[in-house]
Order: C-alpha cells, then structure tokens, then sequence
C-alpha cells in the first residue's frame, strides 16, 4: 500500500540489488483453437539486453535446431516470448498490464508439449539455462504448463527438480479466466544476491549492538494501494493470524497451501487510522519450515516488503516466535455492498468478518480451484434476464453485482489438489460428501477469515483453527418437479453430452465418424451417467421428452439405448423418433414419447437446406414434429432447438460479443429464430392438424435478449414467464441466474396448465455429476473425481449443467372449430393470411383442399382473392 511519509520512515530500511541473469520460468501450452496461447516466460534478473541470447527448440524430443531470436533491454522483470498467431489469445488470457506487455512475438516458436527449449549466449555459445522434461517424444505439458520452482536456476542444463510438472491436459476446457487463474505466470521468485559489504570503521568508544526498528504494520500499508516500502528490509511484528505455511501427509490440508501465514498488528499498537490496513502476508516459500509458526503465534519478522500479485508482503522473511496470545484480535467488520472495491485495501491481510447473509452463487470452480462464490443478498440474475441489452447498462450491472460479491477459497492456490494429493474437497468444512453439502442459494452467517487478494480478486481464506465454514440450507432438493398439471407432459432437458461412444481422445464420434467424442470415459461412467439421467427422466415421467446434446451418431445407438433403459426402469414405454443423423455435429437434438402420443405427418429438420441464413454449421438443426395424444385426439406441434453457445467464436462473419450483455453470435442466434419462425409458419402449419406450436430447447439467450424477441414478435408466448415470472432460472454462469432452456408457445394459450424448472442440475455442485475418480484416456485432469471421497449416487442430482423444463398441457381445453381461410391458425382471417397462401400458391407448394374457397376443386390465385371475402376485420386488417 501507499505510505503516507513519516519522519525517519525510512531510517533503517534497504534496498536490494540482484545479479543480472536470463532464464527460463515457465512454458505455457494453451486449449484454444490451435494449441494457443503457446508462451514461453523468461525471467531477467538484473539488466540483460537480449539481443545477445537467443532461444533454441528441439521439436519433438529432436535435436536443437530452431533458433529464434531476441530483442529489447530489460531490467528486474518478466518477458514472454509468444507465437506470433498467438498474441492476441495471450492477451486475452493475461491482458497486456504491467511485465504481461513484454511481449517478443515470434513466428518460428511453436511448441506441442513435448518441445525442449534453451536460452543460449551468443557471444561463446554457452547454455545459460534449459527445460527438457520430455522422454522418447512423449508430451508431458500438452494443454498444460511447467512452471520453476522458486530461488532455483539458471542451469545450464535441464535439472527436472527445478520444475513443477503438472499433467498434460490440465487445461482441458479452461476458458481465458480459469487459464490464467491456473497458470502462475509472473509468481516466480529468486533470492537477491547480497551486496559487497563495506569495510567497517573501528569506533572511537565500544557501543552496544543496535536494537533493529520495527516497522509497523501500518505503516508498511500506508493509505493506497501498493506500499511506498516496496524493495525495502523491514523488521515488523505480529499475531499470526492464518496459517498457510502447508502440512505434507494431512488429508485435509494442502502440502503446500500458500506457503506462508498472515500476521496482524494487536489492538494495542494499531494506529488510529481507518485506511491503514494492520494486516501482513508473510511469503516464506520453500523456508516455511524453518519457522513453523502457529496461529495465535506472536512474531518478529524480518524480510523484503513485496507487491505480490497485488498483495503487500514480505518475502525472503527470517521469523521469531515470542510467545503467543490467547485471544486473536478481533476481526474488522465488514458490509457489502462496499463502496468501492479500493475499500478491500484497508484490511487486507487481516482477520475479517461480514456482517451481512452471503448467499452462495457459484461452485463451478470448488473442485479446481476451491473457491465457492459468494453474494451479499439473493443471488444476482443475468443482465438480459431482465433488462434490455444495453453496452452502459450492462457495464454498470457489472460493476454493481462486484461490489456485493467475495470469494470464499481454500488454503491453497494451486489448481485440482484435492485429485493430486488425495484431499479432502475443503467446503464445506470438514470436506464435501453425499451428506455434507451445500447448494447454490445456500447461505453462511457471519462469515469470518483473513482477507487475500491474489488472482486479481479479493477472497476470504479460511481460519480454521478459530471460525466456522459450514452454510444453512436455504435451497433445499427436490425429490420430484412440482405438479404442472393437466393430461400431457412435455419435457425439456439437456442430457449432458449423452454417448455411448466412449470418448478416449480419438475423433471417432458424429455421422461421418472424424469428430471429437464427449461424455462418459470409460464404460463404468456410461453405466454411471445412464443411471442419473434415468433417474431424473422418470421422475419427469415425460409424453413427449425433447432431448438436448444427445450423440449424433450414425446408427442412432446412443438415443436408443436410453429409450431401452428407460422403459425398463421407468416400466414405461418410450419410443425413439427415428430419424437419420441430424446435420454434421456430434451431438444433436432428439425426441422420445410414450405410447401415450403418437406422431403423425411430416417430421421437418430446419437447416441451411430450408435457408442459408439458418447457419447450420454453428446452430444445430432444429427438430420438428406433429404428435396427437391418444386419448383426446387432439395434437400439438413441438420443436427441439439448440441454437449457437455464446462462448463460441462468430468472428469470422463479424457477429462478435457487444458487452451489451447477449456475448457473441447473437446475431446467428436471432437469424436462425426468423428462419425457423418463418418455416413453421408457411410450411408446417399449412400441412398440421393442429395451429400450436410448442418451442423447446437451449437457445443460448436470455429472456430479454434478441432471439427470444424474435419468437415474441412471431406470436409466440415466454411459457417460463407466464408461470413463473422473473424468478425462473435454469442455468449459472459466472454467479449469475438466468434460463437459456425455453418453453415458447404458439397458440397455446388456453392449453397450458403449468410450467415448472426442475432444480436438480444448476443449483448443485458438479463433483456430483457422473465423473469416477480414474482420469482414464483422454479425460482432462479436472473432470477426474478425488480419491478420498465417494460423492456419486445414482439418482437425479447433477445428471447435466442445465435444469430441465416440465410444461403440462390439456389439450381439450378450449377447442375451437378451425376458421375457413384461416392460413398461419391464429385463429382469425386478415391481411396475413391471404398473403401466406398467394406465396404458397405462387411456388407451387402443395396447398391443402380445405383452402379450395370458391370450391371449384382446384387450388389457384382465384382461391386467395376469395379468401378476402372471409376476412374477419374490414379491409382484411391484421390485429
């Protein structure tokens, strides 16, 4: 932090000075398109003008033979030598802020997880340092990284217990914010090399040795928020106050947690004021050992003062323990919202506790990274959930919902420990298990810990020698969906990427049998993930089951085999609608019923045959299909959609993310919507029993965004928010609500007797999903279960990331007798319908006989200009 400056401050204190050197610190092997970003990080320690050095590659375990070249001076930092394809994902993963602007680009560095490198002087061809861990061309840091350990290097050579290896496919699926949380970039750390001492002057009188100045906490803080101290020897003192120094052997503590421990100034010495923090991390790093300090410990410690990643700290610490104290000092409190997140600084590193119910929010990153996402309040909705999108409107809901948000994490920083060293998954304390849990709308009082920032965000780390982490269940389970009513059930539901080809990494999977698979790795997480989707669909107890991210497989042998496995458990009849591989993807969308409907006419698959502008290479093809319930004869229309994810990439047809809150390819979204919208109008309708339509499916929108307003302004109904008004939800994404699975209604006004969204999926945390704890071939690290625990049960609980959607229909309330001419079944004649059938008629489409209307048994233009005749309005007015 700021130090406002006081007399003699800075009496005692040193800078430290380093010996000039370049090495290697870490290689980063990216999981965007192309194995991007591909980054190498060196690290200078002193002043090194690069054009002296240069970096050679041995591809493939081969020999050294690339040599890519250097430039620039710089001085006591990080520089990253980047693919030139890969800058601008480099960007996106780490920004261009402070050393992350030291970027060499460079054509010729490639790197494919098993490529050695080496930092070489060019004056006398001397190796100065080298990374080398791969054996016989296998990958060891494939969609993964290596990283230096700290106070290690230059080599010479390779010397692999320099180096933290993690596993390949680390990164497997990590999007740029959960990559740059796991790769530690810029964390390297090495001793300074001491200064020549001065020769010392004989004294005219012996003096006793001088007593050491302590510094206060405080006054390392200061006011702002990087400390005016920085680079400077202090000596300070403290209450330890969290202790993350790590435990080898624990099972419910990480080896290495944070290697260091938190110190706090006691009330008697803190100072009066309020924007000063009297909180310290102390980063000892391979030396925690050494001191072994406990909380409760009262501490000298002597050591550098440090701006890690943001966090004022000392490092390279010698640490004293004086005794110890009986009670810690009281937390500082805390209410969200705070004004600003500059608020943070003036506790940081200290003991605090909030004073609001936090609720939680977001759990996608417990098992990673144990962080558990926490909301003052009730839990936020998406932006467009209920608001237009809007650029500044969005951009002020953001920074809105930040300041009410904190993290609670873990002791450690590292990424997936709980799978590498067999731990316990810390939350809820004393470890997640089928019977200990949370979900998200949980809620914890009085939250209290020691405030962090690494990762650029605040969080709270637990002290679990003092306080509490357990949550009240305020969302609890439901064992079946509430009752929707009426005669017919239809369900919509994303089965989670259901194969039955086992993904080992091969592209085996789609029609054409060269795509990538997904789903279950081995057969024993097929028969896993078979027994949780079953269990949900029968408790759905589905007529018409509209089926999301099923297997596009060329025989069908994925969708069959969970209608077989549900008649036999369900004791239930259901039925495949057969159809042949739809489009070219490797999932698809599906339809099953019971033999309490039957389908009847055409089934329609709507893709760039029906119109180009349907996209069908990014949205996948919708599924349509007439059914007619056998007990009231009457039908119903229902269409499957999964429409573009809005993380996908639209670039190259320019339809990128606007910051209005829809993210990218809205546009391709709200295309296909009008060419499906407009084929079920002229083409279906004209040839259905039935005028009702029923959209189901994953649009990949939010209820006020674009695509759905295209439904609306097509005629169709929000089922969801009819029923449910602006509490329905059936997804999470970055802590925040919102439903992408819809229920849109044409016509179905009078036939709807209740919408209701199963929350068996969103609200739970996803190591209850069907994953085992074997990271079998090709499975990414952080899908793989930990061993301690066994958090699998064959029931509903996390079957997929979206809850499914239950509608009840009773489709003989409100029959009316069809009106003559009536062409889009909206019941009335206008203006619209004469135009429909002078289109149909036009393009020779087949019309049927009932629109014969000057009855000459033909079907002509004739027949249009008779239709105005039966107009209901004058002048054949729409409504």
């Amino acid at each position: 932090m700021k130090l406002k400056l006081i007399a003699g401050a800075l009496f005692a204190l040193s800078a430290t000075s380093a010996h000039a050197d370049v090495i290697i610190t870490g290689i980063l092997d990216g999981t965007f398109s192309g194995g991007n970003p591909k980054a190498i990080e060196l690290y200078v320690s002193g002043k090194e003008t690069f054009g002296e050095y240069k970096v050679q590659r041995s591809a493939n375990s081969g020999s050294f033979t690339t040599n890519i070249s250097l430039s620039g001076e710089y001085e006591n930092e990080f520089v990253y030598l980047v693919n030139s394809s890969s800058v601008e994902d480099f960007r996106t993963v780490f920004g261009t802020s402070g050393d992350y602007a030291n970027v060499i680009a460079n054509g010729s560095f490639s790197g494919n997880g098993n490529d050695a490198f080496r930092i070489v002087r060019i004056a006398d061809d001397v190796v100065i340092d080298q990374v080398d861990f791969a054996e016989d061309g296998q990958n060891t840091y494939q969609d993964s990284f290596l990283y230096r350990l700290n106070n290690t290097g230059p080599d010479g050579g390779f010397v692999a217990s320099n180096w933290s290896a993690i596993n390949n496919n680390a990164l497997d699926g990590a999007s740029a914010e959960e990559m740059r949380a796991a790769v530690p970039f810029g964390s390297f750390v090495t001793e300074d090399s001491p200064t020549d001492p001065t020769d010392p002057t004989d004294p005219t009188d012996p003096i006793d040795p001088p007593v050491e100045e302590i510094t206060p906490i405080h006054d390392i803080q200061g006011e702002g928020n990087s400390s005016v101290l920085n680079g400077f020897e202090v000596v300070t003192t403290g209450v330890v106050v969290g202790d993350f120094q790590g435990a080898t052997g624990s099972t419910t503590l990480h080896p290495e947690q944070l290697s260091g421990f938190f110190i706090q100034t006691t009330d008697a010495n803190a100072d009066a004021n309020p924007l000063t923090s009297q909180g310290l991390f102390v980063y000892c790093a391979n030396s925690c050992g050494e001191a072994n300090v406990e909380v409760g410990d009262v501490v000298t410690v002597s050591g550098t003062v440090d701006e890690r990643f943001g966090m004022t700290s000392i490092i390279n610490p010698k640490t004293t323990i004086n005794g110890t104290v009986e009670t810690l000092p009281p937390p500082a409190t805390i209410d969200l919202p705070v004004s600003s997140l500059d608020d943070y600084e003036q506790v940081e590193g200290m003991l605090v506790t909030f004073t609001d119910t936090l609720t939680v929010a977001e759990y996608f990153q417990l098992s990673r990274f144990g962080e558990v996402v926490l909301y003052e309040g009730e839990r936020p909705y998406q932006y467009t959930h209920t608001n237009t999108p809007s650029v500044t409107g969005a951009e002020a809901y953001n920074q809105s919902l930040a300041l009410r948000r904190i993290i609670l994490d873990d002791d450690a920083n590292g990424s997936n420990q709980a799978l590498f060293e067999d731990l316990n998954v810390f939350f809820p304390t004393p470890g997640l298990s089928t019977g200990n849990f949370f979900r998200g709308g949980d809620t914890i009082n009085g939250l209290t810990g020691v405030l962090d920032y690494s990762f650029s965000n605040w969080r709270v780390r637990p002290v679990t020698q003092a306080y509490n982490y357990s949550f009240e269940p305020s969302n609890p389970r439901l064992v079946e969906p509430n009752e929707v009513g009426g005669t017919l059930r239809i369900v919509n539901t994303n089965v989670l990427n259901y194969f039955t080809t086992i993904d080992n990494g091969a592209s085996v999977c789609g029609p054409n049998e060269n795509s990538g698979c997904r789903g279950a790795n081995s057969a024993l997480e097929l028969e896993r993930q078979t027994a949780k989707t079953v269990s949900a669909l029968c408790a759905m107890n589905g007529d018409i089951v509209g089926l999301i991210e099923i297997e596009n497989d060329a025989d069908n042998n994925a969708i069959n085999t969970l209608a077989s496995e549900l008649t036999r458990t369900c004791k239930k009849q259901y039925n495949v609608l057969n159809t042949a591989p739809i489009g070219t993807d490797a999932i698809k969308v599906g339809l099953l019923y019971q033999d309490t409907v039957l389908p009847i006419g055409n089934t329609y698959i709507i893709d760039d045959s029906v119109n180009p502008a349907y996209q069908d290479q990014r949205n996948r093809p919708t599924l349509v299909q007439e059914f007619q319930e056998v007990s009231s004869g009457e039908s119903v229309i229902v269409a499957v959609h999964h429409l573009k994810s809005k993380g996908s990439s639209c670039s190259s047809t320019g339809d990128n993310d606007l910051g209005d809150g829809q993210a990218n390819c809205n546009l391709t979204r709200t295309g296909a919507v009008n060419v499906i919208t407009d084929f079920i109008l002229n083409n279906v309708l004209p040839n259905a029993q039935t005028n009702r339509v029923l959209a189901i499916g994953d649009m990949n929108a939010y209820k006020m965004e674009d695509p759905i307003m295209a439904f609306k302004d097509a005629g169709y109904i929000d089922l969801i928010e009819a029923f449910n008004g602006d509490n329905a939800y059936s997804y999470v994404f970055d802590g925040q609500r919102g439903y992408l699975d819809h229920a849109l209604g044409l016509n179905m006004e009078t036939v709807v007797t209740g919408v209701t969204e199963w929350h068996v999926n969103a609200d739970e945390i996803n190591l209850f999903d069907y994953n085992d704890d074997i990271r079998d071939q090709g499975e990414a690290s952080f899908e793989e279960e930990p061993d301690n625990t066994n958090l699998y049960s064959a029931d509903a609980y996390r079957y997929s990331d979206h809850d499914p959607v239950v509608i009840g229909l009773d489709l003989s309330a409100g029959i009316q007798e069809p009106v003559r001419g009536d062409w889009d079944a909206d019941g009335d004649v206008d203006i619209n319908d004469y135009r429909g059938l002078l289109r149909a008629i036009q393009r020779g489409e087949t019309v049927d006989i009932a629109f014969d209307i000057n009855d000459d048994g033909r079907i002509t233009t004739s027949d249009a200009r008779a239709l105005t005749r039966l107009c209901t309005r004058t002048r054949c007015a729409a409504n």
